[in-house]
């Protein structure tokens, strides 16, 4: 049981590390302008964090 413990630790600190990392790319489209920042921006930091979490919970 031991060994599921670190591996539930690791999964949740990236899940918050892409959430985070989505958060900070909506806040730097919205503060920035999306025109400014691009859309793509906002698009590829939220797709990253979905991507992160998906891999994660397959395994």
């Amino acid at each position: 049981m031991s060994s599921d413990r670190p591996a539930s630790l690791v999964t949740r600190w990236l899940s918050v590390i892409a959430g985070v990392a989505a958060l900070v790319g909506v806040v730097l489209g919205l503060g920035g302008g999306v025109r400014a920042a691009g859309p793509s921006a906002v698009s590829n930091a939220l797709g990253a964090a979905v991507t992160v979490q998906t891999d994660l919970r397959s395994r």
